[in-house]
């Protein structure tokens, strides 16, 4: 919703940098407050770790892919998000198989997390 509403007041560029940069400091923020903050790092580090090759590559794709096709893709994952949400609503992976998508999640996370 925040991106969505950004691109009317800036580019989009800008309005994805503001939205992930305030996305990773509210993140750091709401884990420290909750307590608990190296046991869910030590948790989720695979995730983290490859969050950031991830974020690099989205980097690249958001200046070497055109604007328009990048405004498809958000509009194509806000979509697939609120219709998967409406059909599995209590969607939930087992511990092992969550264990062991970490790290191929935390690299596709990280891709569209800047391009969308």
């Amino acid at each position: 919703v925040c991106l969505t509403s950004l691109i009317f007041c800036v580019d989009l560029k800008t309005a994805i940098t503001l939205t992930l940069l305030s996305s990773i400091v509210s993140n750091l923020i709401v884990m420290m407050d909750a307590g608990g903050f190296l046991i869910i790092v030590r948790r989720f580090w695979k995730l983290y770790a490859t969050a950031v090759p991830g974020l690099l590559l989205g980097l690249y794709g958001l200046f070497a892919i055109n604007e328009a096709l990048i405004l498809s893709g958000l509009a194509a994952v806000v979509l697939s998000f609120c219709v998967f949400s409406l059909i599995q609503p209590k969607f939930a992976l087992s511990p092992r198989v969550g264990e062991r998508l970490e790290a191929p999640v935390g690299f596709v996370y990280g891709v569209i997390a800047v391009l969308t």
